[in-house]
């Protein structure tokens, strides 16, 4: 019968309704002290006496994601001074990594930071002291995705990302040394302290030159992947990197920045 038919249908639109409003009620797991705000500003970073500049994509109380367009090393354990500044306001605080993601053909530097009160009153300002943000509008809306992000998504493990190093895509072959002999390999990836490499041999470790500088990777074999000709080498003299301008390894990009 007709009536039924609408009967239920109002019934399970009901129940998706009750069933989203309960999720609205209970938050999401809290991983931030402090909320989290989309902010574009300039910032830049001194890191071994070369300041480095970037373009802020959120800023919170605790902490700021910074855009680079060129990788550099910075030490986990230590603290780098950062500077950001609006036109009103300038806030400079001591900086430790949290995390490096490759975002948009960039490098995303993710700091937790600490500040004195003046300058807690600068960040304040660059915080806050702007014309909010229009709410996004969602142009297209459907059950069964609520239901999945909902559903789904709150109930799948998001394992911590903690990569420390910004990941540089190679993606070409390189000449290297194996016992002064000459060899060429294809190098896939490098964050400074491990490499990753495909070759027909295994080799039990590899020198690398880079560039005109006359440094050399000094890698030894860490582990295999997926086959025996695809390898991940532990660079052992990364710290010899930290001051050499490694951008010439990455593959070629489009500027996203002027």
């Amino acid at each position: 019968h007709p009536s039924y038919i609408i009967n239920l249908f109002w019934l399970f639109y009901n129940l998706y309704l009750l069933i989203m409003a309960i999720f609205f009620a209970s938050e999401r797991p809290k991983y931030r002290k402090s909320e989290r705000l989309t902010i574009s500003t300039f910032a830049s970073i001194s890191v071994h006496g070369k300041n480095y500049w970037g373009i802020t994509e959120d800023i919170s109380e605790n902490g700021v994601s910074i855009l680079f367009e060129e990788p550099f090393y910075v030490d986990p354990e230590d603290h780098y001074p950062l500077t950001i500044k609006t036109e009103r306001y300038h806030a400079e605080c001591k900086a430790k990594i949290i995390r490096v993601d490759n975002y948009l053909h960039m490098y995303k530097y993710s700091f937790n930071f600490s500040v004195d009160e003046p300058n807690y009153q600068q960040m304040l300002g660059v915080i806050y002291d702007r014309v909010p943000e229009t709410p996004k509008v969602t142009t297209h809306d459907s059950m069964l995705e609520n239901l999945d992000k909902n559903l789904v998504q709150r109930l799948k493990a998001h394992p911590a990302m903690n990569r420390k190093l910004p990941r540089i895509s190679v993606g070409r072959e390189v000449e290297a040394y194996f016992e002064n002999n000459y060899v060429m390999i294809y190098m896939e990836d490098f964050n400074y302290n491990y490499c990753s490499v495909r070759s027909d041999i295994q080799y039990p470790n590899l020198k690398i030159p880079l560039g005109e500088d006359g440094v050399l990777l000094d890698c030894a074999l860490k582990k295999e992947l997926s086959s025996e000709s695809h390898c991940v080498y532990y660079v052992t003299n990364y710290k010899d990197l930290v001051d050499i301008d490694i951008k010439f390894l990455e593959k070629s990009k489009p500027a996203l920045m002027a």
